[in-house]
């Protein structure tokens, strides 16, 4: 199934909360991966974690430090302040967040057409705001050349 969202494009921070209420405390939000097959190893909590800590650090407010570490492919295709500038206005509007939850995390190979060609992993959350419904939030990440999970995508829906 092709379903990857990569409407805005965000880096990975080393910073962020874990899992629902977790103190924040830094840490790499990359999964290393051992070796490559169809689908490269990558440990479906690790990807999680990894897509939490960059969720709270959009709810910190530090998009340049996440586009900081972001996949080479998004650098290339978002420069840093329109990145930036885009990011925090959207954040802005939705307002403080007020809690998250996952909900699913889907894998996808892509031969290219919308995608580049490579290996996708998404993590959708629930995503509760102060005085608003609740939205769909899904963080997306890369396999890069050097086998590392890198975030590629990010969007609210």
């Amino acid at each position: 199934m092709k379903r990857v969202i990569c409407a805005l494009a965000l880096s990975a921070a080393a910073w962020g909360a874990q899992a629902q209420g977790r103190t924040a405390k830094p840490g790499a939000t990359s999964v290393p991966v051992a070796y490559a097959s169809r689908y490269a190893p990558a440990d479906p909590a690790q990807l999680r974690d990894a897509a939490m800590r960059v969720a709270a650090a959009m709810d910190e407010g530090k998009i340049a430090e996440m586009w900081a570490n972001a996949s080479k492919s998004m650098q290339a295709k978002f420069k840093k302040k329109d990145f930036v500038k885009q990011v925090g206005e959207m954040r802005k509007k939705l307002g403080p967040a007020a809690g998250r939850s996952w909900i699913v995390i889907h894998r996808e190979i892509s031969t290219g057409g919308n995608l580049p060609a490579g290996q996708y992993a998404s993590v959708e959350f629930e995503l509760a705001l102060s005085g608003s419904a609740a939205v769909k939030e899904v963080v997306s990440f890369t396999l890069d050349a050097d086998g590392m999970w890198r975030l590629v995508g990010y969007t609210i829906r």
